[in-house]
């Protein structure tokens, strides 16, 4: 049974983690595309890849004119809770 037991665990898949680069193995049954080694690399590589997409878009006409109206908005309540009334 140990013999089994053996083969299962070195059929695997050995991956390079995209965020750290630190190598590490998956059973091909659990393997689902990951490709960060932890829940806080992928983390990592979520924040960053959004930080990304964020910056492209605020690099458009359609994010600057957000960000335009976001920051008129945030003035405008900064005005009314300094006003004396």
């Amino acid at each position: 049974m140990s013999e089994i037991q053996s083969a299962e665990l070195t059929e695997g898949i050995t991956l390079t983690c995209v965020e750290c680069g630190q190598i590490f193995s998956i059973c091909k049954s659990c393997w689902r595309g990951q490709k960060c080694c932890s829940k806080e690399c992928s983390k990592q590589l979520r924040n960053k890849n959004q930080r990304e997409r964020q910056r492209k878009y605020q690099a458009t006409e359609k994010g600057l004119e957000f960000g335009r109206l976001r920051q008129r908005r945030r003035y405008e309540k900064i005005k009314l809770l300094k006003s004396p009334h």
